[in-house]
């Protein structure tokens, strides 16, 4: 066949699929925008339980911190108590009861007329909690939170004000959803944007007004916005406020947009390699692969070789977690997976794989770079893990307060090289292959035989030794390495032995 006709008969056909995929997306078009609407819906539910789980945090630490500091007859006691608990909440400016327990940050300038103001609310408090405004009073944008605690003739008002920037990160959920927290009377308290004006959202007060006259908690629904149609969902969360998210029409018209043309796109591309090939073809008569075609094939899988400290935790008391409802066992790995990943985070690891109840991260060295050493990625692992096991401390609380058992985890940090790529193109997260892994995927399991819950190999060890407490495990090894329990960090004061680690481990059990 000639190269003309060739050539004509490939136009057909791709003229022909242009117009079939024409059709086609008219009639996907409506299941795009169904898929638009539900991502709304699971943003705003997954920020309203982010938020739900901050407020119910810091209502926690306030209360064990102010009951712990009534106890404590020396000020300078009670205010070198207080630092060490704004250490692990750092977001808190200050914290008070109506028994006159004030604790403010000294960081933060505060008006004249705080102390008058706090009075104000914690005797007028007829809630078990509500939110109030700080901006008249602090030089930034902040919120109190006053609460009701203790039972019987023993309850007490208390109160914590918190800087709002860990809580405006909660909502930059997507580039096309805009979420909002907002109070009864629709004053707007959180966006994106931490500084922000006072000022009231009208469109709130319609959405507050339908969800109080039916007595819904959710709310979904349209509704239009200076001649905009905009997707809504609303939930009530505790304290009396209202998450709110939103989604354009023109945001959901033009992800269909956006498929259109990626599919117009992929006709065009492969129109113009038909088109090539039928060229290259008609030239030569011996079949071979073009070189053209080989660097594409070559550039689709993409792998490096790394060294990298490598850290895997695991729940090694699942069993318990497995008698939970099914409702339970969802909440409960959401809120776990959520804590934990956070502590990675925050030490710059990069998670390469979750599940229900496992979780493996690296620190990869980065060549040329004095502060990306592996020692310092050791470091950061291993500080990781700690920060794992006062999360799991404080979580396990609330799992008793539910009704739950506590569960128990085993974490293992090793080094070595690894290899990482994206396999299928479709993780965002490169995986890890390696001796490395494999061996903190097995040491981690030690940690129910030794009653630990950080074991770290030889090689960590050597690297980190003069900042931590570790204690040599005598009867154990891997590839000829020994392994040593991580106690804690050298300037830490509980725990400082071996002993004490496990009292502290198998008492959260009991």
């Amino acid at each position: 066949m000639k190269r003309k006709s060739k050539i004509l008969i490939c136009t057909l056909i791709f003229v022909f699929l242009g117009a079939a995929s024409f059709f086609s997306i008219k009639t996907i078009s409506s299941k795009k925008i169904e898929a638009v609407e539900e991502t709304n819906k699971e943003i705003n539910k997954k920020t309203a339980g982010s938020l739900n789980q901050y407020f119910q945090n810091l209502v926690n630490n306030t209360i064990v911190f102010l009951d712990t500091a009534s106890k404590i007859k020396n000020s300078n006691d009670s205010y070198d108590s207080y630092n060490k608990f704004l250490k692990y909440n750092p977001d808190v400016i200050f914290i008070g009861n109506n028994k006159g327990w004030y604790y403010y940050n000294t960081e933060y300038p505060f008006s004249a007329e705080l102390d008058d103001k706090i009075n104000l609310w914690l005797l007028s408090m007829d809630t078990s909690s509500s939110i109030f405004d700080m901006r008249d009073f602090v030089n930034q944008f902040a919120i109190a939170c006053v609460f009701k605690y203790g039972s019987g003739s023993n309850v007490k008002t208390g109160v914590a004000a918190v800087k709002t920037q860990t809580l405006s990160k909660m909502l930059n959920t997507s580039s096309s959803n805009s979420t909002l927290v907002v109070d009864h009377d629709s004053n707007l308290l959180l966006a994106p944007q931490v500084n922000i004006k006072k000022q009231t959202v009208p469109s709130a007060q319609k959405i507050i007004a339908q969800m109080d006259e039916k007595n819904l908690e959710e709310f979904s629904n349209y509704i239009t916005i200076n001649s905009n149609k905009f997707v809504i969902n609303a939930t009530k969360i505790q304290n009396g406020l209202y998450v709110i998210t939103t989604v354009s029409e023109n945001a959901m018209n033009k992800t269909v947009i956006i498929t259109a043309m990626k599919i117009f796109l992929i006709l065009f591309v492969l129109y113009i390699l038909s088109i090539l090939i039928i060229l290259i073809t008609h030239r030569k008569t011996v079949k071979q692969k073009s070189p053209v075609q080989q660097k594409t094939i070559q550039s689709d899988i993409k792998t490096d070789t790394n060294l990298s400290v490598i850290l895997c935790s695991d729940i090694l008391s699942y069993s318990s977690v497995k008698k939970m409802n099914a409702q339970e066992i969802i909440n409960f790995s959401n809120e776990y997976l959520l804590k934990i990943t956070q502590c990675i985070e925050k030490t710059n690891g990069v998670i390469n794989d979750t599940s229900s109840n496992k979780i493996t991260a690296s620190w990869t060295v980065i060549q040329d770079s004095k502060e990306n050493s592996l020692a310092q990625n050791a470091i950061n692992a291993v500080a990781s893990a700690l920060m794992m096991r006062i999360a799991l401390f404080n979580y396990n609380k609330l799992l008793i307060q539910k009704g739950l058992k506590p569960v128990r985890t085993g974490c293992a940090v090793t080094s070595g090289v690894v290899i990482s790529g994206k396999i299928g193109g479709s993780k965002n997260t490169p995986s890890l292959i390696g001796d490395a892994v494999q061996g903190a995927d097995k040491i981690k399991e030690l940690n129910k035989k030794y009653t630990t819950d950080i074991i770290i190999t030889e090689n960590i060890y050597k690297l980190i030794q003069n900042n931590i407490i570790a204690k040599q495990i005598p009867d154990a090894a891997y590839n000829s390495q020994r392994l040593y329990i991580v106690i804690n960090l050298k300037n830490k004061k509980i725990p400082t032995d071996i002993k004490t680690l496990r009292q502290i481990l198998t008492l959260e059990l009991q």
